[in-house]
């Protein structure tokens, strides 16, 4: 994999908490950009407010992916304990 090349280890110790911060943290860098460019560029609010609606969309999309995934490791692990009595 790339991300193994140029970031060995990296998949295996990152966890899902640290990955969704850095994917927040993307998103924010990426909409200062949009706001940046857009005020470089002259683009109308309408617009510039579309633009960020989409990255936060599909950024936020994450933080729900995550969550579900936390719950669903939640009850799987209490199934576990339960077998395990």
């Amino acid at each position: 994999m790339v991300s193994e090349r140029l970031w060995p280890g990296w998949s295996r110790s990152c966890s899902l908490a640290d990955l969704t911060k850095g994917y927040l943290g993307w998103r924010e860098a990426t909409i200062t950009l949009v706001e940046e460019e857009a005020d470089r560029l002259g683009v109308n609010s309408h617009t510039r407010q579309l633009a960020i609606s989409a990255i936060r969309k599909r950024c936020d999309s994450l933080v729900r992916m995550g969550r579900q995934f936390n719950a669903t490791r939640r009850k799987l692990m209490i199934i576990r304990v339960v077998a395990e009595l």
